[in-house]
């Protein structure tokens, strides 16, 4: 191990290749491979001849419920105004803390200042 950034790169280049990899397999096993699609979607076949099947009931088939909303943008401008809103309490709510927050150290640091820093210093110069 002479050069550690040399084999800190290639482990990462490793790592992106694994995940772009797996990636790519998740997501053409999910929508099916793009060759099978351009193949499907050439030349029209020819039908085969095959005696008449008699009609069968079809299969209880369940069908799928969709979670969430529907694909699309929602224009309702209720549906916004609610939205904007509940995005501006939030941000209110975090911007209070961050003062309480900051207003808390800038105490606690002029108290440490005052009662350490400025009592050590002047008990230095006394002696």
């Amino acid at each position: 191990m002479r050069r550690p950034l040399a084999w800190l790169i290639l482990l990462e280049v490793v790592v992106v290749a694994a995940l772009a990899a797996t990636t790519y397999h998740l997501l053409t096993t999910r929508t099916g491979t793009p060759g099978a699609a351009i193949a499907d979607s050439g030349a029209p076949t020819k039908p085969k001849l095959t005696p008449a099947a008699p009609p069968t009931m079809p299969a209880a088939v369940p069908t799928p419920h969709l979670l969430g909303p529907p694909p699309g943008l929602n224009f309702d401008p209720a549906f916004w105004s609610g939205q904007l809103d509940r995005i501006n309490q939030d941000q209110h709510l975090l911007e209070q803390l961050q003062w309480r927050l900051t207003a808390a150290v800038t105490d606690w640091l002029r108290a440490y200042v005052n009662q350490v820093l400025i009592p050590a210093v002047e008990h230095a110069e006394n002696h």
